[in-house]
């Protein structure tokens, strides 16, 4: 006998499965073959291969455990499989109520590669049932079924109701009443029969689901067949590229996410171990003072993009601490954290190019530099930009200019562009004269003992510009300032000793302050020192 379905199952908790199944598809035209009932003459093994061989399709129902015994040779379900993969069977693997979970890591290969290869249908014995078993049976069972001619079975026998043609330009399901009716194919006459009557029909996009489309269509008794066209596929298609571009952008953006969670990561471990270099550097935390150590955490913190750690490093090449000194590699991690926006990189970098360290002397880079570093509020470098405004180095001379860097660097406390602006306001260079206004500023520099506004400050005293006269005040001030090697305070202290203003008439003692300004090239410091010499001073 010829059969459609043959059922494979495990008796043990397949059983009841099995005999549900059956009379559903046979309710729907199939010859089912179901072991259990067909035998009873005892022959088992012979009867059971004819079916497989005589059923275009092998339903195996997958119960709790039913593959457990196929890891023994001779075992029924075992070579039930094995015969219907011989027989080129339809094979599709039946999962109940989804209570089979996976297959047992000790199904043997052959096994596990037939039923792996095929899609599991899901039968839903509850809410579902009808349902479940007509999209199996419109997706899995029919398009296997051929029936010859003239062949007496209830699947060939030809359909009642109006033909009704169905045109879709893409996959998708139909449904009457939310009830499964047929799998629909774009490009294929999808045929389906209903009785007179009107209908509402759903199509569902089996791609993307959310397209859909639901049209009432009236078949009137007069009618034999009729032709419905359903269009989707504009909508499947945008549908679909929604969906691709929302799938790209999640990626991209789980992308950006993994490499922004990475260079924090690094960021912060290039953190840690720049701290670590400041502790070996300083000598704090516990840790001993060792520039070699410091340069080694340094490097580390450097190489991941850490500023700080380039900053410090190219420091540590500058004075040679903790390894050789070297100008050039000095230069190249300055700019790394200059490029980065560390002020005192770019100010670093600046003195590199104003001076030629490491570096081909360059005012115009130097004037770049200098510049980025001011404009993040650095002093000095805001000092050392009023002096190339005020000389004209690697920028336009500019006095008004220069004096805005000044008082912008003294405001913040920086001693020598404290003296500057003084200087600047006594002789109204840029800004209009005011020796009050250069008084004070010249005070406040010479507190912070600069040798240059001490002795600006002691040319107020001598001359009483502003400040009540006072030579020993002036003598005072220029006494601290020739100390410190400031020719013009060593001249001017050398003539109060030559003529006696403000200290005691003393010619040996200014003809030694004359010889000091004279060593430094001081013109009229030369021409007295001389004089004194013949004196025998």
């Amino acid at each position: 006998m010829q059969y459609d379905v043959f059922i494979s199952y495990r008796r043990v908790g397949g059983k009841e499965y099995a005999r549900l199944l059956k009379p559903e598809l046979e309710k729907r035209g199939f010859e089912v073959f179901l072991d259990f009932d067909e035998l009873s003459d005892g022959v088992f093994d012979q009867r059971i291969k004819d079916a497989i061989s005589a059923s275009p399709v092998f339903l195996l129902i997958l119960s709790r455990g039913a593959l457990d015994r196929c890891v023994n040779e001779g075992d029924w379900v075992r070579e039930e499989i094995l015969h219907a993969n011989r027989c080129h069977c339809h094979i599709i693997p039946v999962e109940f109520d989804k209570s089979f979970r996976e297959m047992p890591a000790a199904t043997p290969a052959d096994i596990s590669a037939i039923v792996g290869a095929h899609t599991w249908a899901q039968i839903d014995t509850e809410t579902l049932l009808q349902e479940s078993v007509d999209k199996m049976v419109q997706r899995r069972i029919r398009p296997y079924i051929h029936h010859e001619e003239g062949q007496d079975s209830s699947a060939s026998r030809p359909a009642q109701g109006i033909e009704v043609h169905i045109d879709v330009d893409a996959d998708c399901d139909l449904f009457r009443f939310k009830t499964f009716v047929s799998h629909l194919k774009a490009g294929e006459d999808n045929v389906i029969h209903l009785n007179p009557g009107t209908y509402k029909l759903h199509f569902v996009s089996t791609e993307a689901p959310e397209v859909n489309s639901a049209k009432i269509y009236d078949l009137g008794p007069e009618k034999k067949c009729d032709f419905f066209e359903v269009a989707l596929k504009a909508e499947v298609d945008l549908v679909i590229e929604r969906k691709r571009v929302e799938e790209e952008e999640k990626r991209k953006a789980e992308e950006i996410a993994r490499q922004k969670e990475a260079a924090e990561k690094k960021k912060r471990m290039a953190e840690e171990e720049h701290l670590i270099g400041e502790d070996y550097y300083l000598g704090r935390c516990g840790k001993r003072k060792s520039y070699t150590e410091a340069v080694k955490w340094y490097l580390k913190a450097a190489k991941k993009g850490n500023a700080d750690a380039q900053y410090s490093l190219g420091f540590c090449y500058l004075k040679g601490q903790g390894i050789n000194q070297d100008f050039v590699e000095s230069a190249k991690w300055f700019l790394l954290a200059a490029e980065q926006g560390h002020s005192e990189a770019q100010y670093n970098l600046a003195v590199c190019y104003d001076k030629g360290i490491g570096v081909p002397q360059d005012y115009a880079e130097a004037y770049k530099w200098y510049l980025l570093a001011a404009e993040q509020g650095h002093a000095v470098a805001q000092n050392n930009l009023g002096a190339y405004y005020h000389y004209g180095y690697g920028v336009t001379k500019d006095d008004s200019e220069a004096v805005r860097w000044y008082r912008k660097s003294a405001e913040q406390g920086d001693a020598e562009a404290q003296c500057n602006l003084g200087f600047a306001l006594f002789a109204g260079i840029g800004i209009k004269k005011d020796f009050a206004e250069a008084a004070k500023w010249l005070r406040k520099s010479s507190e912070q003992e600069n040798a240059r506004a001490r002795y600006g400050l002691g040319i107020f005293y001598f001359y009483g510009f502003e400040v009540p006269q006072d030579y020993s005040e002036a003598v005072r001030l220029w006494q601290l300032s020739a100390e410190q090697g400031h020719d013009d305070a060593q001249y001017h202290l050398a003539n109060c000793y030559y003529e006696g203003n403000g200290v005691a008439k003393d010619l040996a003692e200014a003809a030694k302050w004359y010889r000091k300004a004279a060593e430094q090239g001081h013109a009229e410091a030369k021409r007295m020192s001389k004089k004194l010499e013949k004196k025998g001073y």
